[in-house]
């Protein structure tokens, strides 16, 4: 069967909001439920240090229930206002960076909720946060894991391994990756 990528990512969406993202691959701009999707040029390699707790899970049901019930007055419904943030994003986002003298801070409502759930989420990030030649740290989707990211897979590689000692003792994996320009492959 020959998808186009339209009919593709739309079935991929019924799947989950998050699935056309690994379809598409690369660096993205994610808004509604994370299934409109834009991507970015970027000519940067990134490189990433990933944190996750073991032992710790969250379910992401729970977890956007508990953040509607506290925030739901807080959403966005004006258009105008929503496609203002999305230009905001596009025109400032990761391609505007200049790596040498500017820190990104990013945010994910959600860790709103998890973080006072979740203490490993909470000290992942603080842990994170203290890495030299961080350029931002958040955590990633609804939890529990959290990530730092640098300017290349090189600088992440060497963070890595100054601290994995001190990640291991507060009982977290460790993993340092990149970004891939494609997504999965269908065969």
């Amino acid at each position: 069967m020959n998808l186009n990528q339209e009919t593709l990512c739309s079935w991929a969406s019924a799947l989950g909001s998050d699935v056309p993202f690994f379809i598409n691959g690369g660096i993205q701009l994610c808004f509604g439920r994370g299934e409109i999707l834009e991507k970015l040029d970027s000519n940067f390699e990134y490189g990433v240090i990933l944190l996750k707790n073991p032992n710790v899970s969250v379910s992401t049901a729970e977890t956007y229930k508990k953040y509607s019930n506290r925030f739901c007055d807080q959403y966005l419904t004006n258009t105008e206002m929503i496609e203002n943030i999305r230009k905001n994003l596009r025109d400032n986002g990761l391609n505007n960076l200049n790596f040498d003298n500017q820190h990104l801070t990013i945010k994910n409502d959600l860790q709103l909720v998890v973080e006072n759930d979740k203490d490993s989420v909470k000290q992942a990030l603080y842990l994170l946060s203290k890495l030299e030649n961080c350029l931002t740290f958040s955590m990633s989707g609804s939890g529990p894991t959290c990530f730092a990211l640098f300017k290349d897979i090189e600088t992440a590689k060497k963070e890595l391994n100054a601290n994995s000692k001190l990640f291991e003792d507060k009982g977290y994996d460790s993993w340092v990756c990149t970004f891939l320009e494609k997504g999965i492959t269908f065969i």
